[in-house]
């Protein structure tokens, strides 16, 4: 059972004049007994550069990556252009700001939380307008403790659209708005 191995290439032959071995070996008798498929990717040497749009869309787990992450962007970009107004922070202390409607009044939350080390105590002078009018105004007088949180409820004979509630601690204004429900 004497079988002779047919090989594609010769065997390499060794040229031991300057000490390197040379091999011959020839592309082109090499694609001649290649298939259809080889001979066609080979002629095709030159690809068309994808541009980063295209690279990033290429398959579908690239795809859902960058609509996320443009996703996420928006999402960013529309809440810091949909800010609230309705809450300020001043003297170590966070000021938030909600109303409800009822009627002509509004039922006005003020919650008062410390975010540092020397938070404001003391008088705290409240008020209450509403965004298009000067003459309408209510006035409060709150007081500040040491509290970590406090929630000052009161009753403002004014309603609007937009309420605008300025709040003085310590002789330094806080202007803040607020949307009744």
């Amino acid at each position: 059972m004497d079988k002779e191995k047919k090989t594609d290439s010769p065997a390499p032959s060794v040229d031991y004049n300057d000490g390197r071995v040379t091999f011959y070996y020839s592309r082109e008798r090499r694609l001649e007994k290649a298939s259809p498929e080889v001979r066609l990717l080979n002629e095709q040497t030159v690809l068309k550069r994808q541009g980063l749009f295209r690279t990033l869309t290429a398959t579908k787990p690239r795809m859902f990556t960058f609509l996320s992450i443009i996703t996420i962007c928006a999402a960013i970009v529309l809440f810091s252009l949909l800010k609230s107004d309705s809450r300020a922070r001043i003297l170590d202390t966070e000021i938030v700001v909600s109303a409800v409607k009822g009627g002509d009044k509004s039922y006005i939350t003020l919650k008062k939380t410390v975010t540092g080390p020397d938070p404001y105590t003391g008088a705290v002078a409240v008020a209450v307008s509403p965004e298009n009018s000067v003459e309408t105004l209510y006035r409060e007088t709150l007081y500040f403790s040491l509290e970590n949180e406090e929630v000052y409820r009161f009753i403002a004979p004014v309603t609007g659209k937009t309420l605008l509630i300025l709040a003085v601690l310590d002789s330094q204004p806080v202007l803040l708005k607020t949307n009744p429900r």
